[in-house]
């Protein structure tokens, strides 16, 4: 698939990744939970594979919320790729741990995405919220507010953060090194070494 096409078919997701690309190094995508039904549009996987490689940018992807073994398609590019591929170096999973420092009852796992996924905390985040209310007269409002959240869409921005503070201090670092210091410098909880949890 071509830009063109891609942009007609899925203009919200080409769009957030184009403006990533021209204004900063990183994006934040949720995919779905279930990497045995997640279907990867073709066009995704070439969106990806070219402002990943040749705009330096850095995916941080949720691992998802549905207790698996394995996180979804696009965590799992690194591992199709090969250690050595450039995809190693520019997406990250993360899965979520709880407030003991546990991988959350929900998270999905780092599974085949081991060596290319961190763990951060996801359980009981005070972050922002939609609210939807009806008024007596039935008409709805939406407005925000806070509110305790749990998910691994709470622990990926813990990471995000994380890169974009090292490139605020450090402005001769690309994401790609970023994420690379962090994973280097992370603390090693469960097993010595790198865990498929």
């Amino acid at each position: 698939a071509d830009l063109k096409t891609l942009r007609e078919e899925r203009p919200l997701i080409v769009d957030a990744i184009a403006a990533s690309v021209s204004v900063g190094d990183i994006t934040v995508l949720r995919q779905g939970d279930d990497p045995d039904t997640e279907e990867a549009e073709d066009g995704d996987h070439y969106y990806l594979d070219q402002t990943t490689i040749t705009g330096g940018m850095v995916h941080v992807f949720a691992a998802g919320n549905s207790d698996l073994s394995e996180p979804g398609v696009f965590a799992g590019l690194p591992y199709f790729g090969g250690a050595g591929s450039d995809f190693a170096r520019h997406i990250v999973t993360v899965v979520s741990t709880d407030p003991d420092g546990n991988l959350s009852s929900f998270s999905n796992q780092c599974g085949k995405a081991k060596d290319s996924c961190l763990a951060a905390p996801g359980a009981y985040i005070y972050s922002t919220i939609e609210r939807v209310v009806t008024d007596d007269d039935g008409t709805e409002r939406q407005f925000e507010d806070y509110d305790y959240m749990s998910g691994t869409s709470m622990a990926a921005p813990h990471v995000t953060g994380s890169i974009a503070l090292l490139l605020s201090e450090y402005a001769e670092l690309t994401a790609a090194d970023a994420l690379q210091i962090i994973k280097d410098t992370a603390t090693d909880i469960g097993a010595p070494g790198v865990d498929e949890v």
